[in-house]
């Protein structure tokens, strides 16, 4: 690359970020479709985390804070599993605010968990979209549908749960909450 034009640059660069969105969405059929054993260990959720959100590339009027709790506990978690849970919870808020809008990623923990909250400043769901947050398929336009179905399939493998809080026109907030054994 290092004689190519601008445009073969670009092109190069298109190529590879295309090849990234390929990758991520046979990850979600296979961690949909798929009953493979998890890999658990003790893991940090933190790490999982800052991997995650270094993947990610924001709108430009997108803000993404982050505030991890330090020190927190370790959890048995499979990492692989984990970071696909965590990038689709993301990328859903990152999508929902579009162009502008700020989306908050924290983790706390507690005595017997640890939670990743991901806050939007998005326009919420409806009652209609609630009510079909895991059903297959999409509940938005564009979509695999695939995303919840990967974070839902994830927390159940892990014992875990996940929860909405999204008032329409208020933005939502999720959380994933991972017990410690």
């Amino acid at each position: 690359m290092q004689n190519a034009d601008e445009t073969a640059v670009e092109y190069f660069k298109l190529s590879f970020s295309s090849l990234d969105w390929i990758s991520d969405y046979v990850e979600d059929i296979l961690t949909v479709g798929r009953d493979k054993p998890s890999v658990i260990r003790p893991c940090s959720l933190n790490d999982i985390v800052v991997h995650v959100l270094a993947r990610l590339e924001p709108a430009a009027g997108v803000t993404v804070t982050q505030h991890l709790e330090n020190p927190l506990p370790l959890a048995r978690l499979d990492e692989k599993e984990v970071k696909r849970a965590v990038a689709n919870v993301v990328k859903n808020a990152l999508e929902a605010v579009g162009k502008a809008g700020t989306v908050a990623v924290s983790t706390h923990g507690g005595p017997s968990d640890v939670v990743l909250r991901v806050e939007d400043t998005g326009p919420g769901l409806s009652d209609e979209k609630k009510r079909r947050l895991f059903e297959e398929f999409s509940t938005k336009e564009g979509g695999s549908g695939l995303g919840l179905l990967v974070i839902k399939k994830v927390m159940d493998k892990h014992k875990g749960h996940v929860t909405f809080h999204t008032p329409p026109g208020q933005g939502t907030t999720v959380d994933l909450t991972f017990p410690l054994t």
